[in-house]
Formats: structure tokens, C-alpha cells, sequence
């Protein structure tokens, strides 16, 4: 358990003592399960979950909401996981539910969802592509962003925003290119970039897109759901934890595995309200 005090299952006495310390500041405005890292910044305090859990308010509370998954591994770039935001008016002693997606081994990553009024799922990153067995072995997984494609123009990255949502919760994996030099995974959010294929004008340099900025957990900018490298490319990892040659992706970022070892990078969720009086 988080903070101590909450308004589930308690008799009206101890929710009377609890609404009474609201006013005096010295009773928590709410109450956790999962032990988030709780942060303040400006007139904000922020939750950031890196692993499964729940929050339960006193009272109906605006909350700006951000949800990344798991990225995706490689053998070829692994897609960043899907990135998405949102903000909901969460009900006073309701308790709203947390899950934390895994990036992926061997596999796309894992959906990171929030159940609020609506839930928020992001979709876990896909998968890269495999080095045999032709279509569709050979082309990225489709996912929150998709994954890279095996070095030959005759694959494709997959698609990301899958499935879809509005605002795009992420981008596609780089296409084949030059034989052998597979494309990178694509970076996650409605910013994300596609992953860069691998080709002779780019020195065959398959790079993995671009993840999307935001503020919720500390108040300054930070690049969630990049897309790791390419198979042989020699390029960097998409900024937002995405993995160079050989490297995980970033852990709590959401970032895509680097070919040809890399593990996916697990999911975070956020949420971020106006610090109580």
C-alpha cells in the first residue's frame, strides 16, 4: 500500500476525519497501491507507476494521464512502444487500476493500460522482423510502432498506430534496404517517427525512429517509445530510449530492443494532477 488514508471500505467516521484534514493539508488527497515514485513540480504532483497498481481519490480529481507500453525486440529494430496521453475527471473513492506492459524477448512488447473513466490502452511495440523465411517472417511486426524489416527491399516495416487511435499512438518500422542491413523500429506517439530503412544513400545505416516528447513525470521534457537500430546498420537508437547495436531498450521508456540482442524496454504510466491544498 501507498499512502495511508482512503475512502475504500472505511466507515463514514474515517471518511468524515479524512475529508475534515483535506482542508487542514494534512491528510493525502488520496491513496496508492504499487508505490509509484511521487514527484512535485510547479503546482503539480505526478505518480509514475514502473510497475502494475491503483490509485484511489477522495474526490473527483482532473488528471492529465500518459501511457506508454512495452517495447518490441529486434531480431531487425524493435518498435517503441505505442505512446498515448489523455485527460479524465477520476471519481472520488473510485479505485482506478494501473498495468504496467514488459518489453518484449523475442516478442513485441506488452500493452500498458490505464482504467480510468475510459480506458487508456497503449499497444505494446512490435516486433522485428527475423532474418528467414521470407513474407511476412521477413517484415516487422505491426504494433503501437512497428517493427524493422530484414535488409531487403522486398520487406516492409510494420505498421504502427495499430490498432488505431487519435491521436496516433505511433509510427511504422523502417523498410528493407541494402541485403543483410535491416530497417529500424519506429518511435512511439503522435510524434514518433518512422524507422529509417536501410540504404546505400544513408551508408546503410538502418536507424530507429524517433519517440515522442512529454512533461507529466517531471516537469521537463523526456523522449518516450524510440525505435531501437537496425540489423548490421551501424545507426543510432530512436530518441526516447530506443536501443543502439546489441542494447536493451530503455527500461521505463518504452524503448524498442537494438538488433540483434536487444530486449524491448518496459512501459510507464503517469498521472499528474494539481497538488492538493
Amino acid at each position: 500500500m501507498g499512502l495511508r488514508y482512503g475512502a475504500r471500505s472505511r466507515p463514514a467516521t474515517m471518511v468524515s476525519t479524512w475529508l475534515n484534514g483535506l482542508v487542514s493539508g494534512t491528510v493525502p488527497a488520496y491513496e496508492t497501491t504499487g508505490s509509484p515514485t511521487v514527484r512535485t513540480h510547479g503546482s503539480y504532483t505526478s505518480l509514475e507507476y514502473t510497475g502494475s497498481g491503483s490509485i484511489t481519490f477522495v474526490a473527483n480529481t482532473s488528471t492529465a494521464i500518459l501511457v506508454v507500453a512495452g517495447g518490441g525486440s529486434p531480431i531487425y529494430g524493435g518498435g517503441g512502444g505505442g505512446m498515448r496521453t489523455a485527460t479524465q475527471t477520476l471519481v472520488g473513492t473510485t479505485t482506478y487500476n494501473v498495468t504496467v506492459g514488459a518489453g518484449g524477448y523475442s516478442s513485441s512488447g506488452v500493452d500498458s493500460t490505464f482504467a480510468g473513466t475510459s480506458t487508456i490502452t497503449a499497444a505494446g511495440g512490435g516486433k522485428g522482423a527475423t532474418s528467414s523465411g521470407g513474407s511476412p517472417a521477413q517484415d516487422g511486426v505491426a504494433g503501437g510502432s512497428g517493427g524493422g524489416a530484414y535488409g531487403s527491399a522486398s520487406y516492409t516495416g510494420g505498421a504502427g498506430n495499430t490498432p488505431s487511435t487519435s491521436p496516433s499512438q505511433g509510427a511504422a518500422g523502417g523498410d528493407g534496404g541494402t541485403a543483410t542491413r535491416g530497417g529500424g523500429g519506429g518511435g512511439g506517439g503522435a510524434s514518433g517517427t518512422v524507422g529509417i530503412a536501410s540504404v546505400t544513400a544513408l551508408g546503410n545505416r538502418g536507424g530507429g525512429g524517433d519517440g515522442t516528447q512529454n512533461d507529466y513525470a517531471t516537469g521537463s521534457n523526456i523522449y518516450y517509445a524510440g525505435g531501437g537500430v537496425g540489423y548490421s546498420a551501424g545507426g543510432d537508437g530512436g530518441e526516447g530510449g530506443g536501443g543502439d547495436t546489441n542494447a536493451h531498450g530503455g527500461t521505463n521508456l518504452g524503448g524498442g530492443g537494438g538488433s540483434t540482442n536487444g530486449n524491448g524496454g518496459s512501459g510507464v504510466v503517469v498521472l499528474r494532477f494539481t497538488t492538493p491544498a
